[in-house]
């Protein structure tokens, strides 16, 4: 099973971003961010709902790539379930300025 999925304008996240515990997740992650980046929809979605755990490291990937979509006039659109809500809404407010969804479902 792929880790990450790329369709649409949408990145989906299969795993935790633990980059401790595998040492070429941290590459197959920008990877797909950098894919991402290349499709052709102005709002692009990082699908977190089934991710438990995000490293510091996998947050900065997230931070960057959220920089270079606003510099191709894109916005990044971060989704998550209820449990990295808060921790997420948080560092996005004072940071990143992502929205975030808490409701899988909800693009809006």
């Amino acid at each position: 099973m792929e880790k990450f999925e790329v369709t649409n304008g949408i990145l989906f996240v299969k795993t935790d971003l633990d980059m401790s515990s595998d040492i070429r997740l941290e590459e197959r992650f920008q990877s797909a961010c950098q894919k991402l980046l290349q499709c052709d929809t102005k709002e692009l979605y990082i699908d977190l709902t089934k991710v438990k755990y995000i490293s510091s490291l996998g947050l900065g990937i997230i931070m960057g790539t959220f920089t270079e979509a606003q510099d191709k006039g894109k916005e990044l659109i971060v989704k998550v379930a209820p449990k990295l809500h808060e921790l997420l809404s948080s560092i996005a407010a004072n940071v990143m300025q992502v929205k975030l969804v808490e409701n899988p479902d909800d693009s809006d």
